[in-house]
């Protein structure tokens, strides 16, 4: 404290930096000291006395400013929760509301004022809640200054109040509203009051616009007043302050905003063309309008440009209304506030009529947002490609031919392709700016409408061609980087032709730009080069003839940056991959020397590990071109270096190693060994990407090498022991499957000892009985079983027919043995018997697996029962046309076998394609709702005569078959399906409208290739299956909810319409229903039933997915919390599901309107840690109660992120009470934010993880 007295400036800054982390860790009493005294230097009346200009005056305002910083410091340093920032706050306040309340704004006092106000800010961004209750003083005393004559007090005060915005109560919250209301509403003839108020609303609007969105309606219109009216005409600030409160609006209170669209967009736009002390505005737009097909007389062009650069006026500040016009609609457009199609119309051609606004501030203003403009478009698919990461040669590059014009062009983006010319011409005039800024945002610009709009953009390439060369000989860096990503965009946006003309010109400015001092300048250089020698390689040999000339020149740029010692390793990777592609596509044209010793210099660079990635990606594309036989000398060395590199935990190193491996001209013999052991490392289930990108080599070298390696790939440990572990996987999926089996087939084409047909078939055979006795889970164990059946079949296709017909023989034989998964793996067999058309040749073996699957349908165990079913419907649909009317007669030939039959025709309909299930499609339909009805009439009368449980299950079990079977054929006739099921809508059975109900969101589940057709179904009659929800029947509103949730998350769009009355039917099923509760007696204790639990899950599962998706942007967030918060006391498993319903809506945009309804919601879950575990709880129940205090914790942390939420008196009273108390801070402090983050992703059904629904039906029923 006495160095802050020292004479030397440098010493008084060093003692006040300290003055933080010493009040951070001294005890409170000192902390509290260092402030008082801290506080004396600040409000001392001695330097009013003193004489201005004074050595006295001068040393008390020195003090001041320094003591302001230290007070300051020791704010930011001390934790806001801390016992010592709440005395340090209650310290501080009182008098700093007492120097706000008495001083007068007049002299030096100034000066202390707007200190004050800078503390006060402070205090209450960082440690506001520990002075809420002086919160009305606080207002009081900054609205007592709100009338001062200093513009810098009156900003200081207004940062105030929208700082006490966002944590105070919200009677005080409304006063400052009404307050600020007031003062728009002035009827002083100074608009001093009113822009003060308007000030005021927009500080609210940005600390707190989740509470000022009630307000918007009544305030926006004012607003709107003052920006347009004529009385204000030439208030230019007061015009400035409404349109930045109205971006605020835009930003922060979009839905409340959405009602003004259209007034919003003729306000900006007029106040964009404000300009009233330059009167060529309105004519040059109407020429620029006329003129837009053409490029126009570049002479009076320049003259005209010319003009506006030497106009200025340093008295006008009518650019700041432009500016604050164009920011508005920028937000506009960021938040999307009214539909694209309207946005592209009304503000395209106007922002491309402001691009050349003499003033650079707006200027640069308009190109970001007509980039948002374009972002919008969706169009910009190769942005990502300028970026230093895109490396690899297998890039997306443009056609060598311009597209049409029309080409890929959507309607909402016609009003700016049509002006593309017109865009061009005038962007062009920007690129000889005298500013550099503007020259840079330009080029930016011309880039993402290069990107957005290629088919236009790209044959006026050439009239800026020179400004491009200009750009890349600037001084500036960032210019050259600039034009080089320009260069590049075009590239990649509209292949050879966009600049095929200008190569004599372009290729010497990039090739000397490879000499550049700067690092970033010379990758970018070299990686359009990459880009150049792959687009024109590529194309027809009319544009390779025209980069032929120039690929040595580029090749020896690249291979001097690659050879040389002290170079950046971002250059090394771009010198590679020009490299690689000046070989791949120009060898024939670089001549033998340098094509010769390329090998060896690639070779040399994996030796490096910061070059081994880009070059093995370099030899890959040598390897796959025309050029590959000149890395025939090194690939000993190559083989040898890059298997190795299939150890290295680097995935991307060990995919680019396989990738090149799998296409290489040749691999040596003598590293067969070396690599095979190398490539089983990576055949397990870990990752199945490389797996099969491993299995794919493995097979390469097969049918290269023959019996030679296959010898090798036996032995254990080896390929293929390792592939018979993996197909026992459940993890194994997709291409690994197809990978796999194609592996078993190749082994078989060859045959020979140790690996002959005989011994794969008796190690699938036995793997398949040690299945049995795993521990995998009865899902996984099917899922396997079913693997090896494919594998053994693949087998037995490359087999002579002797050994097929032994093989089959001895399935069918062992469909009679005891052993049950034996018996189960047989069955299975037989249906890819019945799916092969190479096994299954004749009819009369096709007859004969038939007849002894059917046989199996008569099994006594559940699982062989569904088992054979599925092989029946394998069998049928690779029975094509003819298939399907077998499998019907079967149906109504069998009904005490219905719901296994109805499992075949699943099976049937989703392996058969659309062209055979049309014709069968009307009968289909009736059929399933005849059986469905036969279902539950048979069911119930056999509960009526023996109260099986069992038989209710059954009936389960076919409502859900044949659910699944009404959405897969939809695939085939989304029209009749959906009519068939509409209909089923009004039916007076309980049974059919809950399978109705199902099959919808088994339609809307299926594949997306088959989505779109049903969905325009869906479109006109989805309001009948919302109607479901509040149906009478349990399981019908279940199943209504699921539908409705699986067509929230598939397409939303659907349900925006009706999206109020579904809120309202589901809000109704998130309440217990006592009605549907049991309680049965078991004597020692009761037990409960509640028949709607399942219900209700469903219906939060609902909420969770409408919180969570796009459809988040139409709800009021604050009503779909408080219906959800009723979960948190239910069962515990709706608990959970609240829970995280909780934290997925503490991450959305909206989540400052939580604050509005934090009572409820501490109180809610305040319960939860108020619950105790009995104690005689068994394990089960103590697990369940800390799971629901972990979810608890975990959506606190997401609450606490939100700095309006983190503010809040009660939360933070709870958090200080509850949550950090000895009890739950260590499980609390555990919870990191990736926990958090991962939690707010789908708590996804067993429907949505793909367990599917006959799998669960088999374990239920065994």
């Amino acid at each position: 404290m006495k160095l802050l007295h020292d004479t030397n400036s440098e010493v008084q800054g060093m003692a006040m930096k300290c003055l933080g982390p010493l009040a951070r860790f001294v005890e409170v009493v000192y902390a509290t000291y260092l402030v008082d005294k801290l506080l004396e230097y600040i409000v001392d009346s001695s330097a009013s006395k003193a004489k201005a200009g004074s050595p006295e005056n001068l040393s008390v305002k020195a003090m001041r400013d320094v003591s302001s910083l230290g007070l300051k410091a020791i704010l930011a340093e001390l934790p806001p929760d801390s016992v010592k920032a709440a005395a340090v706050t209650k310290c501080m306040a009182p008098k700093l509301i007492r120097t706000i309340r008495v001083t007068k704004a007049v002299g030096d006092a100034v000066d202390l004022l707007i200190e004050t106000f800078e503390l006060m800010n402070d205090m209450l961004n960082r440690v506001g809640s520990h002075m809420t209750d002086l919160y009305p003083e606080i207002s009081d005393a900054i609205f007592r200054q709100l009338p001062s004559s200093s513009a810098l007090i009156t900003k200081r005060a207004v940062l105030c109040i929208g700082a006490l915005g966002s944590s105070c109560e919200n009677s005080l919250f409304i006063a400052m509203v009404e307050r600020a209301l007031a003062d728009l509403r002035s009827n002083d003839s100074r608009t001093d009051t009113i822009k003060t108020g308007v000030q005021i609303i927009w500080a609210l609007s940005k600390t707190s616009g989740h509470r000022l969105a009630v307000h918007v309606e009544a305030l926006a219109p004012i607003l709107f007043e003052y920006c347009t009216s004529e009385n204000y005409a030439d208030d230019e600030e007061l015009r400035e302050h409404c349109l930045q409160a109205l971006a605020s609006f835009c930003l922060r209170c979009k839905r409340e905003m959405m009602g003004f669209g259209k007034t919003l967009a003729e306000c900006v736009i007029n106040s964009a063309r404000y300009d009233p002390n330059y009167a060529g505005g309105e004519e040059e737009e109407e020429q620029e309008e006329d003129d837009e097909t053409g490029m126009g007389d570049d002479d009076d062009m320049d003259n005209e440009y010319d003009d506006e650069e030497d106009y200025s006026d340093d008295d006008d500040n009518s650019w700041k209304v432009r500016r604050a016009a164009i920011r508005c609609l920028h937000a506009a457009l960021s938040v999307e506030l009214m539909p694209r199609e309207y946005l592209f119309r009304d503000f395209g051609p106007f922002l491309i009529t402001r691009f050349k606004e003499r003033e650079e501030p707006v200027k640069l203003d308009v190109f970001a947002a007509f980039s948002e403009l374009l972002r919008l478009s969706g169009s910009q698919s190769h942005q990502h490609l300028f970026h230093s990461g895109a490396m690899h040669l297998e890039i997306d590059i443009g056609d060598a031919m311009a597209v049409d014009a029309d080409e890929g062009v959507s309607d909402e983006m016609r009003p700016i392709v049509s002006r593309g010319p017109q865009i061009m011409r005038t962007l062009k005039k920007e690129l000889s700016s005298r500013s550099l800024k503007t020259r840079i945002k330009t080029m930016a610009l011309l880039r993402d409408c290069v990107s957005t709009m290629p088919s236009v953009m790209t044959p006026l390439i050439g009239k800026i061609i020179s400004e491009i060369e200009q750009g890349m000989s600037d001084s500036a860096t960032a210019m050259k980087t600039e034009s080089l990503l320009l260069l590049r965009g075009m590239v990649h946006s509209g292949g050879a032709n966009g600049i095929s003309g200008h190569l004599q010109t372009l290729i010497p400015r990039i090739l000397a730009a490879t000499d550049d001092r700067y690092y970033k300048v010379t990758a970018e250089c070299l990686r359009l080069c990459g880009d150049l020698l792959i687009s024109f390689g590529r194309a027809s040999s009319e544009f390779r003839s025209l980069l032929a000339p120039f690929a040595s020149r580029m090749h020896d740029a690249a291979l001097g940056r690659v050879t040389a010692q002290d170079q950046d390793s971002e250059v090394k990777e771009a010198a590679l991959r020009c490299l690689g592609a000046s070989v791949s596509f120009f060898g024939s044209e670089l001549g033998p020397q340098r094509v010769t010793s390329i090998a060896n210099v690639l070779c040399d660079r994996l030796a490096s590990e910061v070059t081994r990635l880009p070059t093995v990606r370099a030899l890959y594309a040598i390897a796959t071109s025309e050029s590959a036989k000149v890395l025939l000398p090194v690939m000993s060395d190559v083989t040898m270096t890059v298997g190795g590199f299939l150890r290295k935990n680097n995935p991307s190193l060990r995919a680019a190693s396989l990738d090149l491996l799998a296409t290489a001209p040749s691999l040596p013999p003598e590293g067969d060994s070396a690599l095979i052991a190398n490539i089983s490392q990576l055949v397990t289930d870990s990752d199945l990407r490389l797996t099969c990108m491993a299995l794919q080599l493995a097979i390469r070298l097969l049918r290269a090498r023959g019996a030679e390696v296959a010898g090798e790939m036996a032995k254990q440990n080896s390929i293929y022991s390792r592939g018979l572990g993996l197909v026992a996987s459940p993890l194994l999926q997709g291409k690994s499957v197809d990978a796999l089996i194609l592996l078993f087939r190749t082994l078989a084409e060859i045959n020979q000892e140790p690996l002959t047909t005989e011994s794969m078939l008796t190690d699938l055979m036995s793997l398949s009985s040690s299945l049995g006795t795993s521990a995998v889970t009865v899902t996984g164990r099917a899922s396997a079983l079913y693997c090896v059946a494919k594998c053994l079949v693949a087998v037995c296709d490359s087999a002579d027919p002797s050994s097929r017909a032994k093989t089959a023989e001895k399935i069918v034989a062992n469909l009679e043995v005891q052993d049950l998964n034996i018996r189960i793996f047989s069955v299975i067999c037989l249906g890819e018997f019945g799916r092969s058309s190479v096994t299954a040749k004749s009819e009369v073996e096709r007859t004969n697996l038939q007849t002894a699957i059917m046989a199996a349908l008569d099994a006594p165990e559940a699982e062989m029962r569904t088992a054979a079913a599925i092989a029946l419907g394998g069998m049928t649909a690779a029975g094509g046309a003819s298939g399907i009317p077998s499998l019907l007669n079967l149906i109504r030939l069998r009904p005490d076998q219905r719901y296994l039959l109805l499992l075949s025709l699943k099976e049937a309909i989703s392996y058969s394609n659309s062209v055979d299930l049309a014709p069968v499609v009307s009968i289909l339909i009736p059929l399933l709702f005849e059986e469905q009805v036969a279902s539950t009439n048979a069911s119930t009368a056999a509960v009526n005569s023996e109260g099986s449980q069992g038989v209710r299950v059954s009936e389960e079990s076919v409502r859900t078959a044949t659910a699944e079977c009404l959405g897969l054929l939809s695939r085939a006739s989304p029209e009749e399906v959906m009519k068939a099921l509409v209909d089923g809508t009004s039916s007076e059975r309980a049974d059919i409208r809950a399978s109705v109900a199902s099959a919808v969101k088994f339609a809307v589940s299926s594949s997306p290739s088959h989505r779109q057709p049903l969905l325009s179904a869906l479109r006109s009659s989805v309001s009948a299956f919302i109607q479901l929800i509040g149906d009478p029947d349990v399981q019908v509103a279940k199943s209504a909810l699921q539908a409705v949730n699986a067509i929230a998350k598939s397409q939303p769009s659907v349900l925006i319409p009706h999206l109020s009355a579904t809120q309202q039917f589901i809000f109704a099923r998130l309440v217990k229903n006592k009605s549907l509760v049991r309680v049965v007696d078991l004597g020692p204790f009761k037990h409960e039933e509640d028949f709607g639990l399942d219900m209700r899950k469903s219906a939060f599962d609902c909420m969770r997915t409408f919180v969570s998706g796009p459809l988040c942007a139409s709800l009021s967030l604050n009503t779909l919390v408080q219906n959800i918060l009723v979960g948190l006391g239910d069962h515990a498993d709706v608990r959970s599901i609240a829970q995280l319903i909780l934290a997925t809506a503490a991450a959305t945009p909206d989540a400052p309107q939580l604050n509005d309804i934090m009572d409820n919601i501490v109180a809610a879950l305040q319960a939860t840690f108020n619950e105790k575990v009995k104690q005689n709880a068994v394990r089960q129940e103590t697990e369940r109660h800390d799971d629901s205090i972990r979810g608890a914790l975990r959506a606190i942390r997401m609450l606490e992120t939100v700095p309006e939420i983190a503010m809040n008196r009660r939360f933070q009273a709870f958090m200080t009470n509850v949550v950090r108390t000895s009890r739950f801070l260590e499980k609390y402090e555990a919870i990191g934010r990736s926990d958090v983050e991962q939690m707010t992703f789908g708590n996804m059904s067993g429907a949505q993880r793909g367990v599917s629904a006959e799998s669960d039906i088999a374990m239920t029923d065994r």
